[in-house]
């Protein structure tokens, strides 16, 4: 199992990058997800085997950490709160 690390990017890009491989010079890229808007949040990844991804006026994203696919998005909410099995919590 890989350790990722999360950085979300000005350009609505979200970053997985390979923490335990590489050198100094360079990074192994696990995926890039393009979700839109300005990403001026910190990721949160969770146990639930995706990371959550949000700015001012760029929504909130649920991507999966394994393909690095958008599973949803929603304009309602651009901070995330907590997750847990059964519901996310948000606010707009």
């Amino acid at each position: 199992s890989e350790l990722l690390g999360f950085f979300a990017q000005d350009d609505g890009t979200l970053l997985a990058v390979e923490l335990t491989s590489g050198d100094t010079r360079t990074a192994n890229v696990h995926f890039r997800a393009h979700v839109g808007g300005r990403l001026d949040h910190k990721p949160v990844p969770t146990r639930f085997g995706d990371v959550y991804a949000s700015g001012e006026h760029a929504g909130l994203s649920r991507v999966d950490v394994e393909t690095g696919d958008v599973t949803w998005r929603t304009d309602a909410a651009d901070h995330f709160l907590a997750v847990n099995a059964e519901h996310l919590y948000a606010l707009g």
